[in-house]
């Protein structure tokens, strides 16, 4: 079955498929647990299922970048809400740790232990013969090692595909100076540009992005700092070249908000607003 036809659990905002490559990044406060020792029952983690019968073996290359509490990325083998395991990395106490959860009748267990390897591409097998799931793991595709030995119910069929979550993650924040010094801190969600941060926190910014994205008007225009600007991952076209030129106040590190992206490595932006704006329809 290709990747295509795979089915999402909380189908993230942000994903693609490349070749035969899943392509995620994992929205905000996302998990799978149940219950046990913190006493909250979550079900808002990102999983990509195929729906098997019988037997099976289900193999995988995981990649990923793990930084906050309790990022992780893995497999999943699920049956329902109630009854369910997932395995992989999971950032925990400082570290990326070799980790699985079992979710029996809504109730969750958690096994962690050092992982040997480097965390950013491992291998894990999940391989179940009736109702008997075993799951081992790899550092490089040729030793393998026991991670998980256990049953789930029986059923006639289960999904089991790739896992990813950030139970800590809190979005990204962008911090606006006004032209009278006032300092205004918003959230933001990777994927928005810096309209959307204003359009969606209703800041009273006047007049920003009259023309809504549409590359006539120069209203959203801002300034970073230099050190911020390098790092935009993209230069202006030439339409917000055009646009640009007709903004009041233009600096080398000017932009149009409008055509920035927010991705995660932008949380703490500081963005300066102008004093005066320039709608070049007018």
């Amino acid at each position: 079955m290709a990747l295509q036809d795979y089915k999402w659990i909380n189908e993230p905002e942000i994903w693609k498929i490349k070749d035969d490559t899943l392509l995620v990044e994992t929205g905000k406060n996302t998990d799978f647990w149940a219950g046990t020792w913190y006493n909250f029952y979550r079900h808002s983690g990102h999983f990509y299922g195929r729906e098997l019968k019988g037997d099976f073996t289900y193999q995988a290359c995981i990649e990923a970048a793990f930084s906050e509490k309790y990022d992780q990325a893995g497999l999943m083998i699920y049956l329902d809400e109630r009854n369910w395991l997932k395995a992989g990395i999971e950032f925990n106490d400082g570290q990326p740790a070799i980790s699985s959860v079992l979710t029996k009748d809504n109730m969750s267990d958690w096994a962690t232990g050092i992982f040997p390897g480097f965390p950013g591409k491992f291998w894990l097998r999940i391989s179940k013969v009736g109702n008997v799931i075993c799951v081992k793991y790899s550092c490089d595709k040729s030793s393998w090692y026991l991670l998980r030995l256990c049953q789930l119910p029986e059923a006639e069929s289960c999904f089991v595909g790739p896992m990813c979550c950030t139970p800590e993650r809190s979005g990204v924040k962008v911090n606006f100076t006004l032209h009278d010094g006032k300092r205004i801190e918003a959230e933001a969600k990777v994927g928005d540009t810096l309209l959307d941060v204003v359009v969606n926190n209703d800041l009273n910014i006047e007049g920003f992005g009259a023309c809504e994205g549409t590359l006539t008007c120069s209203t959203c225009h801002v300034i970073f700092k230099p050190e911020d600007y390098a790092r935009l991952p993209e230069e202006p076209c030439d339409e917000e070249c055009d646009m640009l030129d007709l903004a009041y106040g233009l600096t080398d590190t000017s932009r149009l908000g409008c055509q920035i992206t927010l991705t995660r490595d932008m949380d703490g932006l500081e963005v300066k607003v102008p004093e005066t704006i320039n709608d070049a329809r007018s």
